[in-house]
């Protein structure tokens, strides 16, 4: 077993991570403070085939570091856990409008998700609404847009992204 992500809250109460067993995962958060754990989650698949796609999931915290999000994909499908780890409560949705995620960061809005989707085989930013699962694209063009973080810098919110781009 080998851990591969670690994400810790923004309020630094909590931590998730992914404990990888050759090509399956468990998602686990910890209470930092109590050191208890629990099992939130799993997914990954065994093959002599397919190499492992390390790619997923993707772990996020909103900025009040109460609900953890885990983007993941079976079978092509690309799922969306949130967990809530006041109330305890798991909400998962299916997210069709990519063919991949490459990076999740939640806004000040714990409804809302920058996201680094590919769609039509362009990578762009979108803003995902969680709640009602639309995707508002932020740019469309050529480059690859990857690992966005959601920002404020003097009092300015702002996308930090990765991109291709030359100039």
């Amino acid at each position: 077993t080998s851990i591969n992500l670690f994400q810790v809250s923004n309020d630094g109460k909590y931590a998730a991570y992914a404990a990888f067993d050759g090509g399956f995962y468990k998602l686990f958060v910890q209470d930092l403070q109590t050191k208890k754990t629990k099992q939130v989650g799993k997914g990954g698949f065994r093959s002599d085939q397919y190499p492992f796609d390390k790619s997923y999931p993707i772990l996020t915290w909103t900025k009040t570091g109460s609900k953890l999000a885990v983007i993941s994909e079976r079978k092509d499908i690309i799922r969306l856990l949130q967990y809530d780890v006041a109330k305890k409560e798991k909400v998962k949705n299916n997210i069709i409008k990519f063919q991949r995620i490459y990076g999740a960061d939640f806004t000040n809005n714990p409804n809302l998700l920058i996201v680094s989707g590919q769609n039509k085989g362009q990578t762009d930013l979108y803003l995902y609404n969680t709640s009602n699962t639309n995707a508002t694209q932020l740019n469309n063009d050529l480059y690859d847009d990857l690992n966005p973080v959601y920002v404020n810098w003097k009092g300015a919110n702002g996308i930090l992204f990765s991109s291709n781009r030359i100039d």
